[in-house]
């Protein structure tokens, strides 16, 4: 069963939503985040990969404030 690739537009709408439905709740998603989100949706990497990899970046993120605040 061959699964349908979405196009730049349709991946921009979607880190739209996405984007919009984060800052409803109060989360404003990073550079990173919406990087990961488009590589998902492009394919490139699995949803646990995806998860993986946003882990890895919050937890650099919060190291590094860390360091800034020592």
């Amino acid at each position: 069963m061959s699964q349908s690739r979405l196009t730049e537009a349709e991946i921009d709408r979607a880190l739209a939503a996405a984007t919009a439905g984060h800052r409803m709740a109060g989360m404003e998603p990073t550079a990173a985040d919406l990087e990961i989100g488009r590589r998902q949706l492009r394919g490139e990497i699995t949803g646990d990969e995806a998860v993986s990899l946003a882990i890895a970046a919050a937890l650099t993120a919060r190291n590094q404030r860390k360091e800034q605040c020592s």
